[in-house]
């Protein structure tokens, strides 16, 4: 049973379902590092007590502080592509249905079938 506080995700139930919460858990773990690196630089700046006029020359700090976020966008980059690239290449389906849906209606398109047809919500007087 479902409960409502439970904060995980479902079994995945493919392995590109898989690979999307490895994707997630990753982005989790960089988003959490990056969370902690930035309180810990707070930290330092609200407790240090001297003003660095004359460091002005600090080129390494300066490198870093631009590679390592291109690193990150890197990272993120050739994971989301690679996923979106497995998304849309699965060839071993057993069925295909594209479900497009407002408030009361809704449209259902199987594809290997060629069958569309649409769905209507109705209006049940023993209802009330």
């Amino acid at each position: 049973m479902i409960s409502w506080m439970n904060l995980n995700f479902q079994n995945p139930l493919s392995i590109n379902s898989m690979k999307m919460i490895m994707f997630h858990n990753l982005m989790m773990n960089i988003l959490i590092m990056i969370i902690i690196f930035m309180l810990i630089m707070m930290k330092f700046n609200l407790t240090n007590k001297f003003n660095y006029k004359n460091n002005l020359m600090n080129q390494m700090m300066e490198f870093m502080g631009t590679i390592i976020p291109i690193m990150l966008i890197i990272i993120t980059m050739f994971y989301s592509i690679k996923l979106m690239f497995y998304n849309k290449e699965m060839k071993l389906n057993f069925i295909n249905i594209k479900i497009f849906s407002n408030q009361e209606f809704g449209n259902y398109n199987y594809q290997s079938d060629k069958l569309n047809f649409n769905s209507y919500w109705m209006m049940n007087p023993k209802m009330f």
